[in-house]
């Protein structure tokens, strides 16, 4: 899929699965925990489709109408184990999503029926590179207090668990700020 510069002019949009509040609760009570402030992620979600833009000529209900043709089947999902990656010069604290490969799958067959009509916004990745597909969903933007020795293996969380039963396109509305589409 081709991988494009955002501009800041351009529309963004992304897919993703949102996460439910109960378990948005879950996760801010986690961040908490780990790190003594509020998680400041302001859209807990699973994210199928990075950010995006229109290809010329195309519109936004092209989009929404070939995304409403895959149909998802109800699946449960869990996290059980914590994760961080660095991105930007940050080092974010994820919560792993299992099965990976189920919605890996998802987030496949959804990238291939849009590629016609976007290409992909690589300015949020490091050196612009897009990491392959890891099922997550963001507690912090910036875990500093990892580097303080915390291994995140030796922290326990119980299995956060729900069902999957639908994915949404969110449309960019102020930097950091998405609505469903």
């Amino acid at each position: 899929m081709p991988v494009v510069y955002h501009n800041g002019m351009a529309q963004r949009y992304f897919v993703a699965v949102p996460i439910p509040e109960n378990i948005v609760t879950l996760l801010n009570a986690l961040c908490v925990r780990l790190t003594g402030h509020a998680s400041p992620v302001r859209f807990h979600h699973i994210s199928l489709v990075p950010p995006f833009m229109l290809r010329d000529g195309m519109r936004e209900q092209q989009c929404i109408d070939t995304i409403r043709t895959i149909s998802l089947k109800p699946f449960d999902v869990y996290i059980k184990k914590l994760g961080t990656f660095h991105q930007l010069g940050r080092m974010i604290l994820v919560g792993h999503v299992e099965p990976n490969d189920v919605l890996a799958r998802y987030a496949q067959h959804i990238q291939i029926a849009l590629q016609p009509y976007i290409q992909i916004d690589s300015t949020p990745y490091t050196n612009a590179v897009i990491p392959p597909f890891d099922a997550h969903t963001t507690i912090d933007y910036d875990a500093k207090f990892l580097d303080a020795g915390l291994q995140l293996d030796q922290i326990e969380i119980e299995k956060i668990d729900w069902t999957i039963n639908s994915f949404r396109m969110y449309k960019e509305i102020e930097k950091g700020l998405w609505k469903a589409v």
